[in-house]
Formats: structure tokens, sequence, C-alpha cells
């Protein structure tokens, strides 16, 4: 009972000082940092992990994987509009599966989901398109506790300009 009172209280001792550097990696606009030890903590917990990433033929999106398919214990799940064009990209790695974006909407992918990642957002300059963008954003949202989703990232971003 000792050694895990003294663990406990190293760990709530060292808090305050964790929580300030997340907090300053985060002010420093790194929060490329902040998602990656999110992910890894995940990780740690677990031997195999399932991440849905929707908005992966975005630029923010296609980053992301990109950075995550060095993983072998992650499974990539891959939401686009756009699947021909990213199985020609990612589709060779063994552990992406692309699927078309409207997949959890429709009930075709049921498996558990450790961690979904949401980097869809519309940039369209149409009124109607934008809330047809919203739309499905909310309706992917709704079924997100029906995969049992563990963790939820929202990185999307409408001010998010894509370099040309």
């Amino acid at each position: 009972c000792i050694p895990i009172m003294q663990i406990s209280c190293i760990t709530m001792a060292l808090l305050p000082i964790h929580t300030a550097n997340l907090q300053a990696i985060t002010a420093m606009g790194r929060s490329d940092v902040f998602l990656k030890l999110e992910i890894i903590k995940k990780i740690l917990e677990k031997d195999n992990m399932n991440i849905l990433i929707s908005g992966a033929g975005g630029f923010l999106g296609q980053e992301l994987i990109s950075q995550l398919v060095e993983s072998e214990d992650i499974t990539i799940i891959a939401l686009t509009s756009q699947v021909k064009i990213f199985n020609d990209k990612f589709g060779k790695d063994s552990n992406v599966v692309v699927l078309n974006r409207d997949a959890i909407i429709e009930k075709k992918y049921q498996d558990d989901i450790d961690i979904f990642v949401n980097c869809a957002f519309p940039r369209n300059i149409d009124g109607e398109a934008m809330a047809d963008g919203l739309k499905y954003i909310s309706q992917m949202l709704k079924e997100v506790p029906n995969l049992k989703v563990k963790a939820v990232i929202n990185i999307s971003s409408p001010t998010f300009i894509e370099p040309s």
C-alpha cells in the first residue's frame, strides 16, 4: 500500500508541471506536438489502435496520416470524398483503410474506434454547400457514440489555409 501511495504522490506533484508544459506547447502554436503527445499517450495504453480520420483528403488529414502511417500498431481509417486519389497515395500501406466519407453515416463501418480525429470542415464559398458540409459533420458526430469512440480530437479549422 505504501509504494502505491508514494507513486501517486510523485505523480500528482508533477501534474502541474506537465499541465504547464502542455499549455506552453499549445501557446507557442505547436498544436502538432500536442496532438502527437496525446496520440502517444493513447498508444501506450493499448497495443493496437484504430484511428478514424475524417477529412483525410485535405491538407491537414493527409499530413496527419503520413506521420501516423509509419506506426505498425495503428490502423488508420481514412474518410474522404476523394477515394481514388487517396487510394493512389496511401492505398499501398497495409494499415490504412480508405472509405468514402459517408461510410460512417451509412453504417458501413462498425468496428470500434479508439480515437476519432475530425479534420473535416467545408471550405465552400457557396452558402448552400457550406450548410450541406456542416450537416455532414453534424451527422457524423452523431454516429461517434455508436462506434464506441474512446477519444475525440477536433482539429478542423475553417481558417486553415492550404499552402500553394
